[in-house]
């Protein structure tokens, strides 16, 4: 599970003094924590931008939302890196290249070079109500925050908000899922789109150069799966990967052109080694945080959860389901390592568990759109 996130109380009259001092509009303790306080934070720079994730909200204790703020402060190259040289340093041959390949290279590694800027402060603003800021980025550039809601939203509904920061906003939004219900964790690298994590030379040209290739039948299920449910509310969607947090701006077009549901996005984030995205141990170290905050955050809903062969997520699945045995509906593994169902593996990574609960499968024709 993440480190606590500071929580902020925020009254719609709260002043900017009486939120630094944290006094008056019931700012938690919390909130001054870190590596400084928010007295001590900077403004972002002109050179310096944010990013913002699709995220989740649930329910706090006083029986209010909290709304978690995902989002990294970066500064990109100020020296861009010599795109070729990176490709070699990948293994790739940028020489082979058609003028859209390298294009989409030069755009999906863009970030990749990028400094996460520690102690820079973002202020959140709800429609109507006055700029609060939230506690300073880390040393990764990263903020992460929960802050309470007090407007209405229907089960399934997203919360908007504005991230603001040197004149600038950003869009940020939360899926409220509902305290019951069913939701769908799945897995994106060769769950739903094409990247062959087993063969490195494909996996990255399928991560940086060519075109996004969706999972044959993935997105008409999950668009099942989203019509069969009951109301309101339905399912809700989460979509967790180990893929690098660098690679959101490629990402949701892909989810829009292809019409996947609308979830909240759990990335990772790393800098660019060349074994990086083949850390498979770290993907499921990542992967496990998530799905524990997940499930302690929504303590009545049950799970479903969506993954591959390809990395761990049957490991990493089968633990999940074995610590909270009430939780998991159903894992159903995408088979891209060309196992039988009674191989060694699914055994060991499904040990103890009813043999109902999982299933592997090759195309997702005939699947499940609806679990008790």
């Amino acid at each position: 599970m993440h480190d606590e996130y500071p929580t902020y109380f925020f009254s719609p009259n709260c002043s900017r003094r009486q939120v630094l001092r944290g006094t008056a509009c019931g700012l938690t303790a919390g909130a001054l924590g870190g590596p400084m306080g928010l007295a001590h934070g900077k403004p972002l720079r002109s050179t310096e931008q944010a990013q913002v994730f699709p995220s989740v909200a649930h329910r706090l204790r006083n029986g209010r939302l909290g709304v978690r703020v995902e989002a990294w402060v970066f500064q990109r190259e100020r020296q861009p890196i010599r795109r070729f040289m990176l490709a070699k340093g990948l293994g790739l041959d940028w020489e082979d290249w058609s003028a859209s390949d390298r294009k989409r290279f030069e755009a999906r590694t863009a970030l990749f070079g990028a400094e996460g800027k520690a102690g820079r402060v973002l202020a959140l603003r709800w429609p109507g109500a006055a700029a609060q800021p939230l506690a300073p980025s880390d040393d990764d550039g990263r903020v992460r925050a929960v802050v309470e809601h007090s407007g209405p939203v229907a089960p399934g509904g997203w919360i908007k908000c504005l991230l603001e920061a040197g004149g600038r906003q950003m869009e940020g939004r939360a899926l409220w899922p509902g305290e019951q219900g069913l939701s769908i964790v799945s897995d994106i690298d060769d769950t739903i789109k094409v990247t062959q994590m087993l063969d490195k030379q494909q996996m990255l040209l399928n991560t940086f150069v060519r075109e996004f290739v969706a999972a044959p039948g993935m997105a008409a299920w999950y668009q099942k799966i989203a019509a069969a449910a009951p109301k309101p509310g339905g399912v809700a969607f989460h979509y967790l990967s180990g893929g690098p947090l660098q690679m959101q701006p490629a990402l949701a077009p892909f989810f829009d052109r292809h019409q996947f549901p609308a979830g909240s996005l759990h990335l990772r984030a790393f800098s660019m080694r060349p074994d990086a995205l083949l850390d498979k141990a770290a993907t499921a170290r990542h992967k496990l945080a998530e799905l524990e905050q997940l499930l302690a955050d929504h303590p009545q809903r049950r799970f479903v959860l969506i993954g591959d062969s390809g990395e761990k997520d049957p490991e990493t699945y089968g633990t999940l389901a074995r610590a909270h045995p009430h939780r998991v509906a159903a894992i159903l593994i995408r088979d891209v390592s060309h196992l039988p169902s009674d191989a060694a593996r699914f055994a060991s990574a499904f040990g103890g568990l009813n043999a109902a609960l999982w299933q592997v499968f090759d195309e997702p024709a005939g699947l499940p759109v609806r679990w008790t």
